[in-house]
C-alpha cells in the first residue's frame, strides 16, 4: 500500500468514522484486526507482510485468530470509546487513531492506536497517549534502532532521505538529480524525492518515454526535459488532489496493482472507483482470495505428491522383495542338500559343492555357508529363508494390489487438482482428503504440538542485569513449571526465596563457565522481590543448577524439590534494568 493510496484512505476514514463509537473488535487472524463501529461500518488493519492493508468495509470477516494479551488490551482500551481523530504522518506511512471514553464515574480514558504500514516493518501498537510508552503491540521486534516492546517509549522511524514534494520546484529537483550522476534515473528519482515509490517512478519514466535503466549522466537534453515535465506533472497532480482510485488489471483479468493514479506501465486495463476505500476493499478481498487459493493449491499439491512418491517407493521395494520371494524353491533345495550331506560337512566352511539329486544326471550346486555356525544351523537358515519367501509371496501379492489401488486414487486426486480452477474446487478436494483421513484436522495437529505451543505461548518476565546476564521470572505456578522444566537449560542457575512462596527465577548461563557474583546477587534480589518476603529487609535465597531441580510425581503446579543448593542473603529489589517483557 503506497503513500498516496494510504493518504486517500485516511482522509475518507476521517470523514466516515470520526465521532463513531467502537462497538466490537475481532482478531481476524494473527496479523489482522477488524474494528467495528456504530452504524455498521468497520475498518480492517492488517500487518500481513505479504499484504499489509487498511480500508473500510461493511463486511464482517471470519475470525480465525486466537485471543491474545494484545487483543485483550485493545478491547479494554477501545471498546465503547469514540474515535475522535484519524491522522497520517507527513513523513511516512503511519496512521494514528485517537479516541476517548468516559466511565461510569465520569473519568475520561483516552487511547492512541498507531498503525505502521511499511512493508515488512508493519506493526500495530497501542500507545499510552500521555506517557508515549508502548502498552502492547501486535508484533514485538527490534529493528532500525527501534525497540517495540511493552514499556518501551514509542519512537517514530527516522524520516526518509531526500526532499519532500511540498513546495518542490523544477530547478530544485533537477539539481538534486544531478548530484547522483552515476545512478540510474529510476534510482535517483526514488532517492531524491521522499514520497516517490517504485511503481510511481516507473510510471513517470513510462510517460516520459525514458529508459529507467539509463544513468543520470547519460541523459540527453531532450530526455532531461521529458523527465522533468512528466515528474512535475505528477507532482502538480498530487498538489491539486487529482487522484483517481484505480485497480490495474492484466489481459487475463488478474489484479496487478492498487493505485491513486492509473499505472499504464503495469497493466492493460484501469478500473476506476468512486472512492479509494471501495477500490481497496475490492483489491484486497480479491487478492487475499487469490493468495488463499494459491496457498491451498500448494498445500494439496505437497500432500498429493508426497503420497504418490511414497507409494512409488513402496511399489519399487515390493518388486525387489518379489524377486527374492521367487527364490523360495532355491532356498529349500539348498537346505535339503545340506541336510542330506551333514556327514560330509565340517564346521568352518564358507562354501561347499554338493550334488543336486533332483537333476538327472546329478549336477553339483555351489552353496554359500556361514563359517561361524554349524552345518545343521546353516541348513536351518536356508529353511527359514524358504518359509519367509514362501509366505512373503502371498503378502507381497496382496500389498501390490493395495498399492496399485492407492496409486490410482492419488493419481485421480492429482488430476482433480490439475483441473481445479476456482477456490471452491480446491476446497471440495480438501474436504475429500479430510474425509479419507489423508489430512489430519487442525485440532489433532495442535494436540500433537501442544507441548511446543505451551512453551511458545507462556513467556515469563525477562530482565537484564547490569552486566548483561539474562534473568527469567515465572509469573504464576503454571509458568513456574514451564520455566523450570522446559525453558531453563540444565546448567542455568535456578533461584527461589527460601521458605516462602515465590516465583521461580532462572539466571541464564548462555555458555559462560563461571557465574558472576554480581549477576548472581542481582538475580537473587529479583527472586526475593518476586516472593512473599518482598517487604523484608534481608531474604535468604537458595540457588542451584537447574539439573538438580526435580518435580515429584503428583506434585501441584509450581512445586519442586532441589539438591546441592546454596543460599545467599539479599535485599529485595525491584528490577529496573532491561525489562523487556510484560
Amino acid at each position: 500500500m503506497d503513500r498516496f493510496v494510504l493518504q486517500q484512505i485516511t482522509q475518507e476514514l476521517r470523514t466516515t468514522l470520526s465521532g463513531m463509537r467502537i462497538t466490537n473488535l475481532s482478531h481476524v487472524d494473527q496479523n489482522t484486526v477488524q474494528l467495528g463501529f456504530s452504524g455498521g461500518l468497520s475498518a480492517i488493519l492488517s500487518i500481513d507482510p505479504n499484504l499489509p492493508r487498511l480500508y473500510q468495509t461493511t463486511a464482517t470477516l471470519e475470525a480465525t485468530g486466537k485471543r491474545t494479551p494484545f487483543t485483550s488490551k485493545l478491547e479494554h482500551a477501545l471498546l465503547g470509546a469514540t474515535l475522535t481523530e484519524i491522522s497520517m504522518q507527513e513523513t511516512d506511512r503511519i496512521v494514528e487513531f485517537l479516541g476517548e471514553r468516559v466511565n461510569k464515574i465520569g473519568v475520561v480514558h483516552r487511547f492512541r492506536l498507531v498503525f505502521e504500514i511499511m512493508g515488512r516493518m508493519c506493526n500495530l501498537l497501542l500507545v499510552d497517549p500521555k506517557e508515549h510508552q508502548i502498552i502492547d503491540c501486535l508484533k514485538r521486534s527490534e529493528r532500525g534502532g527501534r525497540r517495540q516492546f511493552p514499556g518501551e517509549p514509542y519512537q517514530f522511524p527516522s524520516p526518509p532521505s531526500g526532499i519532500s514534494i511540498a513546495g518542490l520546484e523544477r530547478d530544485q529537483l533537477q539539481t538534486e538529480l544531478e548530484q547522483r550522476p552515476t545512478q540510474t534515473i529510476r534510482s535517483a528519482l526514488m532517492q531524491a524525492v521522499q514520497e516517490f515509490y517504485p511503481q510511481l517512478v516507473d510510471e513517470i519514466l513510462y510517460q516520459a518515454q525514458v529508459d529507467k535503466a539509463r544513468r543520470v549522466e547519460a541523459l540527453t537534453v531532450r530526455q532531461w526535459s521529458q523527465v522533468m515535465e512528466a515528474t512535475m506533472a505528477f507532482i502538480n497532480r498530487i498538489h491539486s488532489g487529482q487522484f483517481e482510485p484505480t485497480i490495474m488489471v492484466d489481459a487475463h483479468d488478474k489484479l496487478i496493482a492498487l493505485s491513486a493514479f492509473p499505472l499504464h506501465h503495469v497493466g492493460e486495463v484501469a478500473r476506476s472507483f468512486p472512492t479509494m476505500n471501495a477500490a481497496a476493499e475490492t483489491f484486497y478481498q480479491t487478492t487475499q482470495a487469490q493468495f488463499m487459493e494459491a496457498e491451498l493449491r500448494r498445500q494439496l499439491q505437497h500432500i498429493i505428491e508426497k503420497n504418490i512418491q511414497k507409494l512409488e517407493g513402496l511399489k519399487h521395494q515390493l518388486e525387489i522383495d518379489l524377486k527374492q520371494a521367487e527364490n523360495a524353491a532355491e532356498f529349500r533345495l539348498k537346505g535339503e542338500l545340506i541336510t542330506a550331506n551333514l556327514h560330509r560337512l565340517k564346521p568352518g566352511l564358507k562354501t561347499v559343492r554338493l550334488p543336486n539329486y533332483y537333476e538327472h544326471p546329478p549336477v553339483e550346486l555351489e552353496i554359500e555357508l556361514d563359517p561361524t555356525i554349524s552345518p545343521q544351523k546353516n541348513a536351518d537358515r536356508y529353511f527359514r529363508k524358504y518359509r519367509k519367501a514362501r509366505d512373503g509371496r502371498e503378502i507381497i501379492a496382496a500389498r501390490r494390489i493395495e498399492i496399485k489401488k492407492s496409486l490410482q486414487e492419488w493419481n485421480q486426486f492429482r488430476n482433480e487438482l490439475e483441473q481445479a480452477i476456482h477456490l471452491s474446487d480446491l476446497q471440495v478436494l480438501e474436504a475429500k482428503l479430510k474425509r479419507g483421513g489423508e489430512i489430519r484436522p487442525k485440532d489433532e495437529r495442535r494436540r500433537r504440538k501442544s507441548k511446543k505451543s505451551l512453551e511458545e505461548v507462556i513467556r515469563p518476565h525477562q530482565y537484564t542485569t547490569s552486566e548483561g546476564w539474562t534473568v527469567l521470572v515465572g509469573r504464576n505456578n503454571t509458568e513456574n513449571d514451564v520455566l523450570t522444566l522446559h525453558i531453563a537449560r540444565k546448567n542455568d542457575i535456578w533461584l527461589h526465596a527460601q521458605g516462602v512462596p515465590g516465583s521461580h527465577v532462572v539466571l541464564r548461563r548462555d555458555g559462560r563457565r563461571e557465574i558472576s557474583p554480581k549477576a548472581l546477587e542481582e538475580a537473587a534480589a529479583i527472586a526475593a522481590f518476586h516472593s512473599r518476603a518482598k517487604h523484608s529487609e534481608h531474604v535468604p535465597v537458595i540457588y542451584t543448577e537447574r539439573r538438580y531441580v526435580r518435580k515429584p510425581r503428583g506434585a501441584a503446579p509450581g512445586q519442586v524439590t532441589c539438591s546441592q543448593e546454596k543460599s545467599i542473603f539479599v535485599k529485595p529489589k525491584r528490577p529496573t534494568v532491561g525489562a523487556n517483557r510484560d
